[in-house]
């Protein structure tokens, strides 16, 4: 399990926890660190959606990692707006529904 204290490290720019077994949903205040520029929770056992206000909460995001879980639900379209986003893993999931047409808008 993912604690949601990790939310309340303000300055926190890289989080990496993949390969760890770590199961259950990730708290949303994974999700709000607006210093954080990669992300990486692959091959783990987590489970529940992608917040719909992940433009919103990670501005300085660059590079998310969220494959090999079980993630699903839809991918949202507020992804599109993280501006700084190059890199994004979300196969092996049971993510479902359609790609948003924005995601060719990246930078």
């Amino acid at each position: 399990m993912v604690p949601s204290e990790i939310g309340n490290l303000y300055n926190l720019k890289i989080l990496i926890l993949q390969s760890n077994n770590l199961g259950g949903i990730v708290p949303n205040t994974i999700f709000n660190i607006s210093t954080m520029e990669e992300l990486a929770l692959s091959d783990n056992q987590l489970s529940g959606h992608l917040p719909s206000t992940i433009d919103s909460g990670l501005p300085n995001l660059e590079r998310l990692f969220l494959n090999d879980n079980n993630f699903r639900g839809t991918i949202p379209k507020s992804i599109s707006n993280v501006s700084k986003l190059s890199t994004l893993y979300l196969g092996y999931n049971l993510i479902s529904g359609y790609i948003p047409n924005t995601i060719g808008l990246f930078n």
